[in-house]
């Protein structure tokens, strides 16, 4: 699970944060559920517009495969 954010994003970072270090406490491998946080306020959908951010989904996907 590749989770992204915008350091502006209305959606606070942590939350997804949280969710990585609760996977793994709970037993999902460590590097299995990554977190990024690239810099602009876009969310959801409109974070694949901002610079080098499909390129980064794209090459963690190749990595897991």
């Amino acid at each position: 699970m590749y989770l992204i954010h915008s350091e502006d994003d209305f959606v606070p970072p942590v939350h997804s944060t949280d969710l990585e270090a609760t996977a793994e406490a709970k037993g999902v491998p460590k590097g299995r559920i990554q977190t990024q946080v690239v810099t602009g306020s876009a969310h959801g959908g409109s974070l694949l517009s901002e610079p080098g951010v499909y390129d980064r989904i794209v090459a963690w996907l190749k990595s897991k495969a």
